[in-house]
């Protein structure tokens, strides 16, 4: 039970009650009992002096000690004394005992750690009764130190977490005299660089008594978060510049570096934010990452997504067309041979099947549906010249696109000319005419003679017309029908032989 002050009587004189005077002078220094007066009545209680123990504070010490007692009964007026009878005392508390002096003087021991209160009561021969009471508080423990909940031995916090200082003291016997911290209680802990640190508390007691505690936390090296991956833009081809944007992080550092990998592994030098595309990177993956840079901050790469850079086909000559550059010929594109472009660095590559497309093309302009292999020349292509245009694909290669010579002039389709008379009445002749041609529709007229006289003219229409010839004279005649050509036809003719009537 702890104890902070005392009840009763702390000093030498704890309970006095008066006596007769006929009591004997005593010595100071070792006052004695004077013992029975004869016929004398002796009405004063006995005297109970305590010498207190010393370098305590507040009745709490920090080891044992002796409490000496002397009891003298001096009897009423100093005159009549019935003598000291019987002292004892009583513990309770911290030590539970009953005890009793052999005489009028003794010493009481206190060693028990706790407060003990100690009745003392003496009487005289004459029953006259005196009683004090004192407490001993024995303190050997030093108070102890308990750190706020929210504070852990052996914690980690984050770079400038903020984290307050939180500690208690508290002793169960003379108490809290002191009770400090090298973080004073309610202050921030210091989290401002990384490391391990110490919150350091030492407590006091009154009576000495000192216990120090200290509280280890940790505070790990800073983040970042990543508020924006980086991004490469630019083409994936051998040759090509790739430019990065970096990566935003929060907090904001002081530089980012920049840092480019194939395959996953960085590439020792290329320490910009653009990046040349290299032969031996052909095939490969390449990526970027963003590197930040602070203080006390780990700096964890932010890497944008992979571009898979094509490799490389090369032609061992040239696309070319074969067939006749005629309007209703055929024309076929013929592509070379093809192999990958080698770097030593890079291992051998399985054979892939390639593919190709084909685009024909009029004067250097994509004809529109021409994406065949073979092209047959028709009424528009007449007096051009044509080329092709070879993409070959292979997987993971870049297309290799190839582009033949043109060819001459296309020249224009041969037209035949067929025709039919047959006689009417009166000198007439109907005569019908059909021009064809391989690869396009003639157009344009006819003109039909008898000799160097001209009979009549036609226009075609879907390569045929119909003539009426009249007035001819009776016999027989022979017709020739000239077909003058188109800009995709050549000139035809044919004769024909009618019997007029």
């Amino acid at each position: 039970m702890r104890r902070t002050r005392f009840v009763g009587a702390l000093t030498a004189a704890a309970l006095l009650v008066a006596g007769p005077t006929a009591a004997q002078p005593m010595d100071p220094e070792d006052p004695e009992d004077p013992g029975p007066v004869p016929g004398a009545i002796d009405r004063t209680p006995p005297t109970i002096n305590i010498d207190y123990p010393t370098g305590g504070v507040d009745g709490w010490f920090p080891g044992p000690r002796t409490v000496p007692v002397l009891v003298v009964d001096q009897g009423t007026g100093g005159g009549a004394s019935s003598g000291v009878g019987q002292v004892s005392y009583t513990m309770t508390g911290a030590t539970e005992l009953e005890e009793m002096f052999e005489g009028h003087r003794g010493s009481i021991p206190v060693s028990n750690e706790g407060s003990t209160q100690i009745d003392i009561v003496a009487t005289d021969n004459n029953g006259n009764r005196a009683e004090a009471r004192i407490w001993v508080g024995i303190d050997r423990v030093a108070p102890t130190i308990t750190y706020a909940a929210h504070l852990g031995h052996g914690a980690e916090y984050a770079l400038g977490q903020r984290v307050l200082s939180g500690f208690s003291c508290w002793d169960g016997h003379s108490g809290v005299a002191t009770c400090n911290g090298s973080v004073a209680n309610g202050a921030p802990l210091n989290t401002s660089t990384p490391g391990t640190r110490t919150l350091v508390v030492t407590t006091t007691d009154p009576v000495g008594n000192a216990r120090q505690a200290t509280l280890t936390y940790h505070v790990r090296r800073g983040t970042f978060t990543v508020q924006q991956p980086p991004t490469i833009s630019g083409a994936p081809r051998v040759g090509e510049t790739l430019t990065a944007t970096p990566a935003t992080f929060a907090p904001e550092p002081t530089a980012v570096e920049h840092r480019w990998y194939r395959n996953g592994s960085v590439l020792t030098g290329f320490t910009e934010p653009t990046y040349t595309v290299r032969p031996q990177d052909a095939g490969s993956t390449i990526h970027y990452a963003s590197v930040p840079v602070l203080e006390h901050h780990d700096g964890v790469p932010a890497t944008s997504s992979p571009l898979t850079i094509a490799k490389s086909l090369e032609a061992d000559g040239p696309a070319r067309i074969t067939g006749e550059a005629k309007v209703g010929g055929v024309l076929t594109a013929v592509a070379p041979g093809v192999t990958e472009v080698r770097v030593e660095t890079l291992l051998p590559q399985r054979a892939t099947t390639d593919t190709y497309t084909y685009q024909w093309l009029r004067d250097g302009q994509p004809i529109a549906g021409a994406t065949g292999a073979s092209y047959r020349p028709g009424a528009a292509d007449a007096g051009r010249s044509l080329s092709v245009r070879l993409t070959v694909r292979r997987p993971q290669f870049e297309p290799l696109v190839l582009q033949s010579a043109g060819t001459a002039a296309v020249a224009r389709a041969a037209a035949q000319v067929e025709a039919k008379a047959k006689a009417k009445a009166r000198g007439k002749v109907k005569l019908k005419v059909a021009v064809t041609a391989s690869g396009a529709v003639p157009d344009g007229t006819v003109v039909v003679r008898r000799g160097k006289k001209v009979l009549g003219t036609a226009v075609l229409k879907n390569g045929r017309a119909t003539l009426v010839l009249k007035r001819l004279p009776r016999g027989k005649a022979k017709l020739a029908i000239a077909y003058g050509g188109s800009a995709a036809v050549e000139a035809a003719g044919t004769t024909v032989r009618a019997k007029v009537r």
